[in-house]
């Protein structure tokens, strides 16, 4: 996922946080020239709805560096069952890997 972010946009830094109370988020893409931030949650073996959209947007409020950005959330899973998310299903980013 952090090659794909790359690829599509260079501009950005990818990686993931965690804290030490064990929280973590799977992706954070940066653009700091325009206060942007890609937030986001991968599992590839399951599900993802609006309860994990709910738990990402807390944890993402718990990363200071980003309190002035504005931030999109990503759900990327086998499905997704959310709005107010970027969602990709793991078909589609197959999809889109071969066509790059």
């Amino acid at each position: 996922m952090r090659d794909y972010f790359l690829f599509r946009n260079p501009e950005l830094e990818v990686g993931q946080w965690w804290n030490r109370a064990g929280d973590e988020i799977d992706l954070v893409a940066v653009d700091k020239m325009r206060k942007l931030a890609y937030v986001g949650e991968i599992k590839l073996g399951k599900n993802l709805g609006k309860k994990d959209l709910e738990r990402l947007i807390e944890l993402s409020e718990r990363i200071k560096e980003l309190n002035n950005y504005t931030i999109h959330y990503i759900l990327v899973a086998l499905k997704i069952f959310a709005e107010d998310a970027i969602t990709i299903s793991l078909n589609e980013l197959e999809r889109e890997m071969r066509s790059l």
